[in-house]
């Protein structure tokens, strides 16, 4: 989805985390206006994303998609494809989905989304089943102990 992206960047002010392997998206990124941050520590992706308005996913093939959780976790709301693993996982206020490839309904969504003031966003992460969600999947071990619960359950009813 890069190129759906920088369509997006004739529309809003973007910052591309990526990686130097992506050089051909990258230059086109950074000759459309684009903030490229290549390579970045965990800490500089954290620190970005906890500052950004908003983290526009446009893959084609998410699963569970860490970055839209590391997103949730630093208060970030979410745009992304309606790709159904995303929309069984993430049904939350801070998530939105807007049908596959719809680049313009990806642009109407981060331009209302860029406009909410702080409470606007505040009052998205008052969810008591997100907040249940994120620290159930603030660690590897928490995943893990919550699948061996259920394998357990199930055996034994």
């Amino acid at each position: 989805g890069a190129h759906e992206v920088l369509e997006l960047a004739k529309h809003v002010k973007l910052k591309m985390v990526g990686y130097s392997e992506q050089k051909f998206i990258a230059n086109k990124a950074k000759s459309l206006g684009i903030e490229v941050i290549e390579n970045a520590s965990e800490e500089e992706k954290f620190e970005i994303m906890s500052r950004a308005k908003a983290l526009v996913l446009p893959s084609h093939q998410e699963s569970f998609s860490v970055t839209t959780l590391e997103a949730l976790a630093v208060g970030t709301p979410v745009i992304a494809y309606d790709l159904p693993s995303l929309t069984s996982l993430y049904r939350f206020k801070p998530v939105f989905f807007v049908r596959e490839s719809d680049i313009t309904s990806m642009i109407i969504k981060t331009k209302e989304l860029i406009t909410l003031n702080n409470k606007g966003i505040e009052n998205m992460f008052s969810d008591d089943n997100l907040e249940k969600f994120l620290k159930l999947h603030s660690s590897w071990d928490n995943v893990a102990n919550a699948v061996d619960s259920l394998i357990k359950n199930f055996i034994l009813s």
